[in-house]
């Protein structure tokens, strides 16, 4: 019995620990399905609290992209008055232990345009969009979840934008659709006066550009338009009655500073003022800094500037502006900004004996570009000839700014003809130049290719080019870049032609004739303005914009492939887009969104 009783006390035991084993394992059960339960909970919590930030930003979109600012972090919240999302600049927002960070950043696209993590191209018109949340679940203990989404300027289908007049008191500007390669039907500016002379810039910061025009009376008027909203800013005598272009407008590279340079309307040493507007203000007249000259501790021109041309410069971090200018005595002179004032003015002027078709200043016979990679300035120009000049004689001259000095005035070789029509377009992703000029007397058109460090010169392109008039630019330059292929893209006026002469230009004056492409609707066999523009955001593609003797505005755009193959389409459709003054110089402007 007692073997038994000691039996019965060993399984008593056992089973109570057992029961101890089974409950307590029960207990930590009970308690970790607790936890899980707890934790998915405030992980709910925390994706929902995550994901209304999403949605905050997205009605900030809605309400304007351009309230899309980048930021590493920040906070949402509603308007106590209006009700609806903004930024409010904190770097993050509080609900009880969750703490909410949102952080904005440009896309970036590969060469097929898909989106991708880095090492692409950035897309300013699509935004990544972060949604961070942290909490404390336990004192050791902290979790985080993520969301994030891409948002794009979905009410827009803007790629860029064109200004011209139709006979009105107010601008017309159209939108250029990038997606579907195509403009808008037209809208109106802020009334002012009818334009004879268009620029329009766009901001390479943010969502913004700066239209300058002329009027009949001479008068110089400067809009902003934020891609949502136009504004007039200011206006000034610049004089002029449409055949020459006194002003020009550029902005800087990185801080989105934006100039306006203008003539004085009277003979002067250096006869040029300009006036500035921070790239951080907004559109709003109350935002530009006053009105300040161009140096005249050198006399370069005396004469009226009727001609002025900006560029600034495409290197990053440079907010460099080179300013070439000529005036109604045929000279032609040059000064460097280099964010904050000018100066570097050569010691003398560039040129005293400029080309023109009638009379002095009657024609843009120089132009100027900065090298991509260096940031050296390059301007040329075309010399007043009584005919054909000899192969290697001082037909096209040029000056060139590096390392803080401007370099000898010296003539290009190998042409033979001078330029009354002349552009320069820079190359990317090296320091090349691209030279087109056309002689109004032999009607030769003549090619010529800067390598960085000297110029090589081709004569006779083309001898039956169209002879330039009084006002007219009958070639562009631009570049076209797919992968590893770059491209020289020119246009000119053949004569009598009404379709679209080009050539394709790779690494040298000896460029490809293109045969001729047939738009529809076709050009008047007379033009008098050409421009084209590459596309900053799409580098295979370019806008070539010309107006004729019609009165017809055109727009046609050109695209590249790696092969090369290129392709050009109607962007104005089927119809020209409006009717022009035709003896106008500049009578419309086009220019591509940067942001």
């Amino acid at each position: 019995m007692r073997t038994v009783r000691g039996v019965l006390v060993m399984e008593v035991m056992l089973t109570a620990a057992i029961f101890v084993l089974i409950g307590s394992g029960a207990v930590v059960g009970m308690v970790s399905a607790l936890n899980m339960n707890r934790t998915a909970q405030e992980r709910v919590a925390a994706v929902n609290y995550a994901q209304e930030g999403l949605e905050a930003v997205r009605s900030i979109r809605n309400q304007n992209y351009n309230l899309l600012v980048d930021s590493s972090g920040v906070g949402v919240q509603r308007n106590g008055t209006t009700g609806v999302w903004e930024f409010n600049g904190s770097a993050n927002n509080t609900w009880g232990k969750y703490t909410r960070v949102m952080t904005v950043a440009n896309a970036q696209r590969d060469a097929s345009r898909n989106i991708v993590a880095s090492g692409g191209t950035t897309d300013y018109t699509t935004k990544k969009v972060t949604s961070t949340v942290t909490w404390d679940f336990s004192p050791t203990q902290a979790f985080d979840v993520t969301v994030s989404d891409y948002l794009t300027d979905w009410k827009s289908t803007m790629g860029g934008l064109i200004v011209y007049s139709d006979g009105t008191n107010t601008p017309i500007y159209r939108e250029y659709g990038q997606p579907v390669d195509a403009f808008s039907t037209e809208s109106s500016a802020p009334s002012g006066a009818s334009g004879l002379n268009f620029v329009v810039r766009t901001s390479p910061v943010k969502r913004e550009a700066v239209v300058a025009y002329s009027d009949s009376g001479g008068t110089l008027r400067v809009l902003c338009f934020d891609g949502v909203t136009w504004s007039s800013e200011w206006s000034v005598t610049a004089g002029g009655t449409g055949t020459t272009r006194r002003f020009d407008v550029a902005y800087e590279k990185t801080t989105g500073d934006v100039m306006v340079a203008y003539s004085r309307n009277a003979a002067a040493v250096n006869a040029v003022d300009y006036r500035t507007k921070s790239g951080t203000s907004a559109c709003g007249s109350g935002n530009w800094a006053s009105a300040a000259s161009l140096p005249t501790s050198t006399t370069l021109t005396s004469g009226t500037a009727y001609w002025i041309r900006l560029e600034r410069s495409p290197v990053a971090a440079s907010n460099r502006i080179a300013i070439a200018w000529s005036d109604s005595d045929s000279d032609l002179g040059a000064a460097v900004w280099e964010g904050s004032s000018w100066g570097n003015l050569p010691g003398t002027t560039l040129e005293t004996n400029l080309e023109y078709v009638a009379a002095g200043g009657d024609v843009q016979s120089f132009d100027l570009a900065i090298e991509n990679t260096s940031g050296d300035i390059m301007v040329a120009w075309g010399v007043l000839t009584t005919g054909s000049c000899s192969a290697g004689s001082t037909c096209m001259r040029y000056r060139a700014f590096s390392a803080g000095a401007w370099g000898a005035i010296t003539a290009i070789p190998t042409v033979a003809d001078s330029a009354t029509s002349i552009d320069l377009g820079s190359a990317p992703n090296s320091d090349a130049i691209l030279l087109a000029a056309i002689d109004n007397t032999s009607e030769d058109f003549s090619t010529a290719y800067w390598s960085g460090t000297a110029w090589t010169g081709r004569a006779n392109q083309d001898t039956k080019a169209a002879a330039p008039v009084a006002g007219s630019k009958l070639v562009s330059v631009a570049y076209l870049v797919s992968g590893a292929t770059t491209r020289g893209i020119i246009n000119y006026h053949d004569n009598s032609s009404n379709t679209v002469g080009w050539l394709t230009c790779n690494g040298s004056a000896a460029c490809n004739s293109e045969s001729d492409w047939t738009p529809s609707p076709r050009f008047n066999s007379i033009q008098v303005w050409y421009d084209s523009k590459p596309n900053p955001l799409v580098s295979n593609q370019l806008m070539f914009t010309i107006a004729d003797n019609n009165n017809n505005l055109f727009a046609k755009s050109l695209s590249m492939t790696a092969t090369p193959t290129f392709t050009w389409n109607n962007a104005d459709g089927t119809n020209a887009l409006e009717s022009v003054p035709a003896t106008l110089a500049y009578p419309f402007s086009f220019a591509f969104w940067q942001k």
